[in-house]
């Protein structure tokens, strides 16, 4: 009689088991899983991950997994790949670089219809950002960390030589360099690594387009458009080579950054989005202001660069229902004031500027305030729409190799030659392989 008892507790206990695991299979298998690839790594990979992780605990239907996959660039390449096979992720963060080649290729979603079909609160996200995502009066991608670069600089080397204000103009910045140098120890004025991003984005901001025919806008883009504003760019950093008052340490921004935190460079144009990381390295007397103009250039702004989400094509209704409720999520004020507080990106959603996380982190770095104020005050022009351009990638590689020629005490004019020269044929030959 025990041994039956025996078994009929070991018979009960593993049914109860057996149930016990049935229910959490199926409550697990109830969750819609959504695959998203990011770009994110290091400190702003875990504020990502730290957004993704809220939204899956603020619901129950769906669960995000998110999974980083290198660059943009090889992110974008390896979902090109996949394409509609199994493993390709329902949401892809792209780069600003990647729009034209994700338009061109047919994975993405519009999102226009996905938007008034979700009640998507479109109206919270900024105009500027909107429009350089969308092609044809439609959104191909959904805003999510928004940037540009701007102007870094070291307050004290500033005011040791007698500067209480950041320069606005490139002319100020030459004027000022003996003065740095003298009252800080040889400190050289102004540094920075090829970087074609930020070369674009100062040919806008000071009234330049990147590309013909309205920035790509109009009609596809057929040659580089730059070259007047770039040449006095580069003539800027030229000059600056030749009075020994330019800091050139590579190609690794990294580098430049331990040099300025060692005083051996006192300003230096980056990228908005690792300002919360380059401020905590360096202290509160690391200063940002906006990207400098010209003295007879008029300020235009930037345009809205970083990361956009594109949702691929041929997703089942109940995948289609949690991307929309995840990007919604990610792009509300409150998300988006914590996220851009935790890196430099500034937030795509007006109203997260009201929040009280906003204010109270501007208040607390007030250089953060600085990067969104120069994108939120940029006039809405064709320049800073933005360029449209498949090969923009290959575009900013060319500026890139130009750009060290002039670093390294080469010709301006044959740097912006080899630039333009080598990207037009680029242009010709991906033009070529797309039908319209």
């Amino acid at each position: 009689m025990k041994k039956m008892i025996s078994k009929l507790a070991k018979g009960a206990f593993a049914l109860a088991i057996s149930a016990s695991t049935l229910f959490s299979v199926t409550a697990v298998s109830a969750q819609e899983q959504i695959l998203l690839w990011h770009s994110m790594g290091a400190q702003i990979g875990e504020q990502f991950q730290d957004v993704v992780n809220k939204f899956n605990e603020s619901q129950s239907e769906y669960q995000v997994v998110a999974e980083f996959q290198g660059t943009y660039d090889e992110s974008t390449a390896s979902f090109f790949q996949l394409q509609n096979s199994s493993g390709r992720p329902a949401i892809i963060q792209i780069g600003e670089q990647n729009l034209q080649s994700i338009y061109d290729s047919g994975l993405a979603t519009p999102l226009k219809d996905l938007m008034a079909k979700y009640n998507f609160p479109s109206e919270d996200l900024y105009e500027g950002i909107v429009n350089f995502y969308s092609i044809n009066d439609d959104l191909y991608a959904m805003p999510f960390n928004a940037s540009s670069p701007v102007l870094f600089y070291n307050k004290e080397a500033l005011e040791k030589a007698g500067f209480t204000e950041a320069p606005q103009t490139y002319e100020e910045i030459l004027a000022m360099a003996d003065a740095i140098a003298e009252h800080n120890d040889g400190m050289k004025a102004f540094a920075m690594h090829p970087y074609g991003y930020a070369l674009e984005q100062m040919v806008t901001n000071v009234g330049g387009f990147v590309v013909n025919n309205d920035n790509g806008r109009t009609s596809r883009a057929t040659e580089v458009a730059y070259e007047p504003e770039m040449t006095r760019i580069f003539e800027f950093f030229a000059e600056l080579v030749s009075k020994g008052q330019f800091g050139y340490y590579g190609t690794n921004f990294d580098d430049i950054l331990t040099a300025v935190n060692n005083n051996e460079v006192a300003m230096f144009i980056h990228t908005s989005a690792l300002a919360r990381p380059i401020i905590d390295s360096f202290g509160k007397d690391m200063g940002v202001a906006y990207l400098p103009v010209f003295e007879d250039t008029e300020r235009l702004g930037v345009y809205a660069a970083g990361g956009a989400f594109v949702v691929a094509n041929n997703l089942s209704e109940a995948e289609e229902a949690g991307v929309m409720a995840f990007l919604e999520f990610a792009t509300s004020p409150d998300i988006q004031a914590s996220f851009a507080g935790g890196t430099g990106y500034f937030a795509v959603n007006t109203k997260a500027y009201e929040t009280e996380t906003m204010q109270s982190i501007f208040e607390e770095y007030p250089q953060l305030k600085v990067a969104s104020d120069q994108f939120l005050e940029s006039k809405q022009t064709p320049q800073t729409a933005g360029p449209l351009l498949q090969i923009l990638p290959q575009l900013r590689s060319d500026l890139n190799t130009a750009v060290e020629m002039v670093f390294s005490g080469g010709d301006v004019q044959q740097a912006i030659d080899f630039a333009s020269q080598t990207t037009n044929v680029h242009i010709q030959n991906a033009n070529s392989s797309v039908t319209e």
